[in-house]
């Protein structure tokens, strides 16, 4: 999922060409994301929203940064 368009494209083709499992490359609507994240098996992010829309969604997630925010956020959430 692209949350900026600018600097996420091309990673996100990168990765998903990697991955073995059938994957999309989308820049969804802030209801697009809702529903997404509500139905996948788990969420790998690079972006801090991609993490609170996982945590909203009781949705397992793998934080792919070491951007402070992300870091905080995991530590409340306990997964640091």
């Amino acid at each position: 999922m692209i949350f900026n368009e600018r600097e996420d494209r091309a990673v996100c083709e990168e990765v998903a060409g990697l991955m073995e499992s059938p994957t999309m490359t989308i820049s969804p609507t802030l209801n697009e994301s809702k529903e997404c994240f509500s139905q996948v098996k788990y969420v790998m992010g690079m972006r801090f929203h991609s993490l609170v829309f996982a945590t909203l969604a009781t949705c397992p997630f793998i934080s792919l940064t070491n951007d402070p925010k992300q870091e905080k956020l995991l530590c409340q959430l306990k997964q640091a």
